[in-house]
């Protein structure tokens, strides 16, 4: 299983709480892809494009943050966790 995990970065806590989700994951024996952008999150282009292959999605952030994530995920079928 893949997972995906989209921070929105522009808050240091969110850069802190994907660490550890992504280090949780793993521990598991999940395959996990962190997809971020400096300081920011992603355009809805590198979300698409990163998105392909995985099962299920993580969002950290905001509201903001999983509206964002939700559409390209939802363009892939893929289920969002926020």
């Amino acid at each position: 299983m893949l997972i995906a995990v989209v921070p929105n970065q522009a808050k240091q806590e969110n850069v802190d709480l994907t660490r550890e989700v992504a280090q949780r994951l793993s521990k598991l024996g999940v395959d996990v892809r962190v997809v971020c952008a400096e300081h920011s999150l992603p355009t809805a282009v590198q979300l698409a494009e990163a998105l392909k292959g995985c099962d299920k999605v993580v969002a950290i952030g905001g509201d903001g943050t999983i509206m964002h994530v939700g559409k390209a995920a939802g363009a892939l079928h893929l289920p969002v966790l926020g």
